[in-house]
């Protein structure tokens, strides 16, 4: 048996004192849904109360995440682990939030290309996206809906070089470092080098 000694309603959440300890911020919802109150109650169904309390709090800071930014699934899964959910809050919160929409890598993919893809080549977005936990088959899917690289890399080359003499041969060198650390291909930047030379020139 666990004692209950105390139950502090707070606006979005309670502060449980049990057996001399303080359960912060447990869900108010569990709380109804168990019907708790103070006294003596067994340990079983103090832990189902505990799991039930932290699945919809899982669920619920989830959600405030995804409200805020797109997320992947494994982003959505650290950021979890690393506020110290149970395992099996954290399979709730994620399949709860994929069913309702909220958590999709084919879209976070798609939405962090496009924002990103008119000064990045696809190289950098390639691993950038592994890294977030985007598997290889929906990454190559979404790379190849994207606009001209060769393009792309030329407009961020001629926006480097406005008021520069690339004749000059250090800035020469750092317009090369500026297409590479951007994630252009080596054929990508030689065509916009070539290209803004020509532009240049004329």
């Amino acid at each position: 048996m666990v004692i209950i000694e105390k139950i502090k309603v707070n606006r979005n959440s309670a502060d449980i004192t049990v057996n001399g300890e303080i359960y912060k911020k447990a869900n108010l919802e569990a709380v109804a849904k168990f019907k708790l109150k103070e006294g003596e109650i067994s340990s079983e169904e103090y832990m189902e109360f505990y799991k039930e309390s932290d699945k919809l709090n899982a669920k619920k800071y989830v959600f405030d995440v995804l409200a805020r930014a797109p997320k992947t699934e494994k982003q959505c899964r650290e950021k979890l682990y690393q506020k110290g959910y149970l395992k099996e809050s954290v399979d709730y919160a994620i399949d709860t939030a994929k069913a309702y929409g909220y958590i999709s890598d084919e879209n976070f993919a798609k939405y962090y290309v496009d924002t990103r893809a008119s000064a990045t080549g696809n190289y950098r977005l390639k691993n950038e996206l592994k890294m977030k936990g985007v598997s290889e088959d929906i990454i190559g899917e979404t790379l190849a809906e994207r606009e001209d690289e060769t393009e792309c890399a030329i407009s961020v080359a001629r926006k480097f070089i406005k008021g520069k003499d690339l004749s000059d041969e250090k800035t020469y060198e750092r317009l090369m470092r500026r297409l590479v650390m951007r994630g252009f291909n080596y054929d990508d930047i030689k065509t916009a080098i070539s290209k803004i030379k020509e532009e240049s020139d004329n």
